[in-house]
């Protein structure tokens, strides 16, 4: 049986990137995702200045701009037809760009492979138990259990992962590439309930979509409304002149937003298992509301190294447990969390690790009349000597982390 550090269920942006960061660490980590390498998936594709900043850290920029991919040049807002101010993207910014999934996914799998991670496609995740981890074709043996598959998340079934906070969609999603298209250019438009875009991507193809109310569902009608939630926002119409659809219309309808508990003893969930947002405000793919912070001093290697740290030290992976509009608190330093702050890449455990950062930066110490964190409910089949182990072990990481800080 093959031992790992860690392993990641889902092999897409969350999972590829976060093993792509721990791999470079020194870590043995597996990625398996169930689909086949280089499949689609249904998505809105933009990244913002913010994430494309993130990928040009990593060493992944240049060379999804080498497969074709168009930085988008400027963008354009309609709302409830006033036009917003329109932005062009000058030099020295990175520019918002919209990859195709099959390319983007890909070509993160290949960076996590250089950093030694091992990428298993068309693999399936079973079960797990007492760190034993049942895939559709093997057996292996991990400290840590990483989901990273998706709002329907089995990772998360399995561990019984509750919701923090969920609220049900308002909308639906219809997704379609068109040829001939000469935007360069992103445009949206908002009114009345109905949301319309449009941005160039791969191939010389244009990405539009329209989201209407969830009550506008109409199962196999997914061309008609498209079309006609595209020709009521004319400032995005105009940029699709002479152009067709170029394959089938896809769709979605199931668009709830929610907060997951992103981790326990020895799992943890990232991206849209931990969290998931509407498409409207396109921050899926790298969402970054604190990463500039985290990422401007140590790029993604603190996140690595302090995932390292916690699982060396303890044994074990032990993080703690988010609470959404309160305090989450590490080991007995106390760090603000909320759910705005607590969405940092596209990793939702980053708030965790930005909690060790805030607090060794701030040089919190702990003294003899800080009170214990409280330990809300414990995880099945967890004992008083067990979770007593815990404490010590929490206690002992977050001092070594301080001493380090000190030391820099």
């Amino acid at each position: 049986m093959d031992n790992f550090d860690v392993v990641v269920v889902g092999g897409r942006c969350a999972g590829a990137a976060t093993a792509m960061l721990l791999a470079g660490s020194g870590l043995r980590v597996l990625v398996v995702d169930r689909a086949a390498e280089g499949s689609d998936t249904i998505s809105g594709h933009m990244i913002k200045p913010d994430g494309v900043a993130r990928l040009a850290a990593w060493g992944i920029l240049p060379d999804l701009l080498g497969t074709g991919c168009p930085p988008i040049s400027a963008a354009e807002v309609v709302i409830d037809g006033r036009r917003l101010a329109r932005t062009v993207f000058q030099p020295g910014i990175q520019p918002p760009i919209a990859p195709r999934r099959t390319i983007l996914d890909r070509l993160l799998q290949e960076h996590a492979r250089r950093a030694d991670a091992r990428v298993r496609c068309s693999t399936a995740f079973r079960s797990w138990r007492n760190g034993v981890v049942t895939l559709s074709d093997s057996t292996v043996r991990t400290r840590l259990l990483i989901g990273a598959d998706g709002r329907r998340s089995t990772v998360a079934r399995v561990f019984a992962a509750p919701y923090a906070d969920v609220r049900p969609g308002r909308s639906c999603a219809w997704y379609a590439y068109w040829d001939h298209s000469p935007l360069t250019e992103a445009r949206a438009e908002l009114r009345h309930g109905i949301f319309a875009g449009a941005f160039p991507t791969h191939s010389a193809q244009v990405l539009a979509f329209a989201q209407l109310p969830v009550t506008a569902w109409r199962p196999g009608q997914g061309e008609q409304d498209l079309r006609a939630g595209l020709a009521r926002r004319p400032s995005v119409a105009a940029g699709l002149d002479n152009a067709e659809p170029s394959g089938r219309v896809v769709g979605v309808r199931d668009l709830p937003t929610y907060f997951r508990r992103a981790a326990g003893t020895g799992w943890a969930l990232v991206g849209d298992a931990a969290h998931h947002k509407d498409p409207l405000a396109a921050r899926g793919i790298f969402a970054s509301s604190r990463l500039r912070e985290l990422g401007r001093a140590h790029h993604g290697s603190f996140i690595a190294w302090a995932l390292t740290f916690s699982m060396i030290r303890t044994g074990g992976m032990v993080l703690p447990r988010p609470q959404v509009g309160g305090r989450c608190h590490i080991g007995w330093v106390r760090a603000r969390s909320s759910p705005q702050r607590s969405t940092c890449g596209c990793f939702h455990i980053w708030h965790v690790v930005l909690g060790y950062y805030q607090s060794t930066k701030a040089r919190i110490h702990h003294n003899k009349r800080s009170r214990p964190p409280d330990k809300g409910q414990p995880e099945p089949g967890t004992g008083s000597a067990e979770a007593a182990s815990t404490d010590c072990r929490n206690w002992r990481t977050d001092a070594a982390l301080r001493s380090r800080t000190n030391r820099r």
